[in-house]
Parts: C-alpha cells; structure tokens; sequence
C-alpha cells in the first residue's frame, strides 16, 4: 500500500498547506498525534492576528486542532449557565467575531438554558450539531430588556442594525443554522424568534455610498438560515423588514403566535413549514419573493378568519411566486391571494387540502381577490374527508363580496377540484367556485372539464349540463324532445364557452327547447339525421348564442 507523503519532504510538490496539516496531526514518521487539552487551557491560549476561533460551549474537552489561520476556542458558557454566564459568553464571541470581521461560533449537541437576546455582528455565522442535536433555550428576559425592539416587538436573535444609517454599518451575511430555538419560556405576544433589519430601509438613504462601505440603500443584506426549527415564538418565528437577498432552506416553525414567515423582498424560501400559528402560516408582502416547497399545516389557532395557510398581500409593481406549496388543515383559507395591485401572483403546481377547518364551505381552498393578473397552473384543491368531516367544499373563490380592484386576466390552467377517501367515505364538495363577481374576467379559465368532450349518447327528455364535471363541449343524439336545463355546479367565470352538437335521430322531427339563462338560441332543425350546433359564451349572467 502506498504510504502517506513524508512529512515536511514534499514542499515542491504538495505545498505548505499539506505539510501544515500533516504536522497538525501525524508526528515526523507518520504515525497520529490527537493531543487534547482542558477548556482552561484554550481559554487562556494565545493566538496569532487573523485566527479564526470557534466558541464551543458545553463541551468538558476540545481537541487543539490548529491549521495555519484556523483556531478553536472557548469563550464561557455552558448548558445549564446562568444568564449571566451565558451573556458574558456571547458578548466575548460577539466581540470576537467583530473583531475579526466576522467568525463562526458553534454550540455542541445538547439543550443550552438561558440564552440572551443574540446580535449578530456582520458576517457572523451560529451553527450546531443539528436540528435535533443542539437546543438553545430563549431566557424569559428577551422580552424586554436589551433585546432589539423594532416593528413593535422584542428580538431574540437578529442582525445588528445601523445606529446611524451611514458609519455605523448593517450586518450583512448573517448565517443561523443546524439547531432548535425553544421559546417556550416567553411570554407575551410581542416577541420574534428570529429577524432581520437594515438602515436606512432599502431604497433610501445613503445611496451615494456606491462601493457599499457603509450603508448603500441598494445593497441586498444575503443572510442565510438554514436547517433551523423553531418553536412557540410569541409572535413570528422567523420575519425580516426590507431586507433583500435571503436565503431560508428548511426552517420550521411551530406554534407562533401570530405568523411562522414574513419573508423579505428578493429572496427565497426553501423547503420551509409552518405549523400552528396564531394567525398565518406564511404572510407574504414584500416582492418579488419566490417560495418552492413549502407547507403550512393548522394555522389560525389564535384567530381563526386570519387562519391562512399563505397570505399573499401588498404585492405592487413586483411578483410572487409559489411553486409546489401545499397548504393543509388550515382554519381558513388554504391560498389567500389579496394583493389589491397590479402585481403578479404566480402558483404552479401548488395544493389546497381540507381547509376552512374552523366552518365548513366558509373558505375555498384558493381565494383570489382584488389581484389582477394572478395565475394558477397545475394547482388542486381537495378534500381528504378525514374522520368523515369535509370542511373544504369549495375550490375556489374570486372576488367574493366584491372588490374596487377588480381581478382582471386571471389565468386559470389545469386547475382540479375533487374529493378523496382516506378511509372514512369520500369526501362531499359543493361547487369549484364558492363566488365570482360578476366584474372579475379569465384569460384563461381550465377547470376540471369544463374545456372537455363530453359524448352523451342517445337521449331525450330534460338534459342538465354541468361544464366543470363533464365538459363545456356536449354531443348527443336525440331521440325524442329535449328541454336543455340551466347549467349546474356553478357559478361559472365570465367568458366560459360551451358548445353542443344535438343530432336528430333517423326519425327525425324532434323539438330542442333551451332554458331562458340560454339567449339567442338557434333555430331548431328536424330533419331526419339533421345536425343542430349551438356555441355559447357565459356573461356572468348569460349564456349567449354566438
């Protein structure tokens, strides 16, 4: 087997950083050197300018492993730590870390009590051992005291934020990850877990600062937080205001008080849950924002008519998209889109189940209102009738109780309604549409079938056609006087088209009597054999003869 190179004898051809590292950890002839040293040791450690030191806290021993330019250390602090400890230890991380510009400070696997309000300095970056592995424990205190208060409620973790907008810079670049944050011990209703802040807010202020050495107004924050669970937040888990440029992969957030997400303009949210929040599982009001596989579950256990799965508000001039959400057992509506402006709201292959928990039929698994220019493609509304309780009756809604904007060049494609069996019956679900104002208009409109073949056969007597079950586009053959009834399972969208093809039988001289919603009808033709063809387009009120 080939041998590792010799140390220090390889500077030619590997470079000082291998040499470094095998001297780090082998000893001259090869062998391994794990040397360990007590806590106090590396506590009262000298280290060169330019180190970049780790906090470990809790640990009873750390392995001094030292490359060029690399450094463990600890700074105090344990698992069961007073407040005071644990305040004392973080202001030395913190002061480290800004003194380095910017340093990582870790936390072992286990439950860390009394943890202070926590700034972070810019560019600096908390990690643990896992989202299950290590537990950081909020101190009652964050809710008041030293704890940052903006947008009306204390901080627990969060960005420094400029004290002057200009010399005092923003941190930026900020990275929480690999860890649960438990505020359980909180009370009140006024405190985030989790939030990020800028001065000036974006788009004002020191603009002329072009190379971004303070505060440039146009300058995105990219903080980063990643594989982070947090629970029983008072108000929201995770929130940021005007920041742009943030990463969220895989947060969740259980049992806020009032909303799990309040995303940033210009950034991502990954892989994300909310559970159990008081009011919203996602509020969504700061585009462009793109959402992918994210899912909110329960919301609305504080207020239940706020009870959201995603509330899509205050998107203007920018857009929204969600790709592949799914909003599940939420007490109101499971997509709530009410952006009163002309912003864009897209959602693709994104999903309703068994909403309006809190009063069934109340709340469509889609609600779009007063937001002109949404669409949904691919998306599905459905209920799982579990327990044998349906709550989500109705698929969608648009408009409902009218609105003075009005939604405009909806694009619906592919959209399903449908019940499902889970063991207890299949679900019983009312109309697709809950509502549609009558000033609401559909670029385009693909509901179940209602743009499909739908070949009845032979028949006579009254027909009721119902669009969205069977298909806008009806053939038959008549063998004996028919009376087409008004459509059922509506309301139907303004600009929906159906067509039939009615064939008299080889008999002939059959009559067609259509409804009175049917206007400008044709003229019955009762040859023996004979083709009758009628093409509507709905008005809202109508169906007109074209």
């Amino acid at each position: 087997m080939v041998g590792l190179p010799n140390v220090g004898g390889d500077v030619d051809l590997w470079g000082p950083e291998l040499n470094a590292y095998l001297l780090a950890e082998h000893s001259a002839v090869g062998t391994h050197s794990f040397a360990t040293t007590s806590l106090t040791d590396i506590a009262t450690a000298s280290l060169a300018d330019g180190d970049q030191l780790l906090w470990v806290a809790g640990f009873s021993k750390w392995k001094n492993f030292q490359l060029p330019s690399r450094t463990f250390e600890y700074f105090g602090g344990s698992k069961t730590g007073t407040l005071t400890a644990q305040t004392n230890a973080w202001t030395a991380a913190r002061s480290w870390s800004d003194g380095i510009g910017g340093g990582t400070v870790v936390f072992g696997p286990g439950t860390y009590q009394h943890m202070p309000p926590m700034e972070l300095g810019n560019m600096m970056r908390i990690c643990g051992m896992g989202m299950f592995a290590t537990r950081l424990q909020a101190d009652s205190t964050v809710s008041s005291g030293t704890a940052l208060t903006r947008d009306g409620a204390h901080k627990w973790i969060y960005n420094h934020v400029s004290t002057n907008g200009t010399t005092d810079k923003n941190a930026t670049a900020v990275r929480i990850e690999d860890m649960w944050l438990d505020m359980a011990s909180v009370s009140g209703t006024t405190t985030d877990g989790i939030y990020f802040d800028r001065n000036p807010q974006f788009g004002s202020g020191a603009s002329s600062d072009t190379l971004m050495v303070y505060n440039s107004a146009y300058q995105d924050m990219f903080h980063i937080v990643r594989n982070v669970w947090i629970t029983r937040s008072p108000r929201d888990g995770i929130a940021s205001a005007s920041m742009g440029g943030q990463d969220w992969h895989n947060v969740q957030v259980y049992s806020a008080g009032r909303n799990g997400f309040r995303p940033g303009f210009d950034s991502a949210v990954i892989d994300c849950t909310a559970g159990f929040a008081g009011k919203e599982g996602f509020y969504i009001a700061a585009p462009p924002i793109r959402l992918v596989a994210c899912k909110a579950f329960s919301s609305g256990n504080v207020t239940a008519s706020n009870g959201d799965g995603f509330h899509i508000t205050g998107i203007s001039s920018a857009s929204a998209t969600l790709t592949n959400c799914e909003a599940q057992d939420n007490r109101a509506y499971g997509f709530n889109i009410d952006t009163n402006s002309n912003g864009a709201v897209s959602l693709v292959g994104s999903w309703a189940d068994s909403n309006s928990s809190s009063s069934a039929g109340t709340y469509a698994g889609f609600s779009i209102y007063a937001s002109p220019g949404t669409s949904l493609i691919g998306c599905r509304a459905f209920d799982r009738n579990l327990g044998g309780v349906t709550t989500q009756t109705h698929g969608l809604t648009v408009d409902a109780g009218g609105a003075s904007t009005h939604s405009t060049g909806v694009k619906i494609v592919g959209f399903e309604h449908r019940a499902q069996d889970v063991g207890s019956g299949l679900a019983t679900i009312s109309t697709p549409f809950t509502a549609i104002d009558a000033s609401a208009s559909f670029a385009v409109c693909e509901v179940n079938m209602l743009t499909g073949f739908n070949a009845v056969g032979t028949t006579s007597g009254t027909y009721t056609p119902d669009f969205f079950t069977n298909g806008g586009v009806t053939t038959m053959t008549i063998n004996g006087n028919l009376t087409v009834a008004a459509p059922s399972n509506g309301p139907y969208p303004r600009g929906a088209h159906a067509s039939f093809s009615i064939r008299q039988d080889a008999t002939g001289g059959r009559t067609i009597t259509w409804n009175a919603v049917y206007v400008n009808t044709p003229t019955t033709v009762t040859t023996a054999n004979a083709y009758n063809t009628a093409r509507f387009r709905y008005d809202g009120t109508n169906w007109i003869g074209m």
